[in-house]
């Protein structure tokens, strides 16, 4: 009983402390890339309401949290490349925003809005992503909502 205790022990910790591959450290900055196979023109993804371009292949990932409770909301930028019938995302300083918190000091009320980025509340010392807090991998929830967010949607035209 005690060795099925210790293997199991093991094994979820092993799984917990595992994070998506498409998110990458280097020079404790974190980025998600992806890579994507559409022969569609990557101006397409100006629809989406999600994005703010700033120039055809930059720009930002607007306010969201996607609609998921485990999230704070976020802020990032990203950065579109493209070659024959495929293009690469680039996702980059991802900063989570916390509720504002009311100041009061001699009779002046501020809004103070806390900014953490992905590199505080994920990076250990050794400049490793760790396992975020109440056992959510972090990297794992975000990966499908930056993958869905910029796909780019075929319009059927034909009923």
């Amino acid at each position: 009983m005690k060795k099925l205790l210790l293997i199991m022990t093991f094994l979820v910790t092993m799984v917990s402390l595992a994070q998506n591959k498409n998110f990458t450290v280097d020079q404790n900055y974190i980025t998600w890339k992806f890579i994507y196979e559409n022969s569609e023109s990557i101006v397409k993804l100006q629809n989406n309401l999600g994005l703010l371009f700033k120039t055809d292949s930059t720009g930002f990932v607007k306010r969201t949290n996607f609609n998921d409770r485990r999230l704070l909301k976020l802020e990032a930028e990203f950065k579109i490349e493209s070659k024959h019938n495929r293009y690469r995302v680039t996702v980059y300083n991802i900063k989570f925003l916390q509720d504002p918190a009311i100041v009061s000091g001699d009779s002046l009320l501020s809004k103070l809005e806390d900014e953490i980025t992905i590199e505080q509340k994920l990076l250990n010392r050794k400049g490793l992503i760790r396992q975020s807090s109440f056992g959510h991998n972090l990297t794992e929830i975000l990966n499908p909502y930056f993958n869905q967010l910029f796909v780019i949607n075929k319009h059927i035209t034909d009923w």
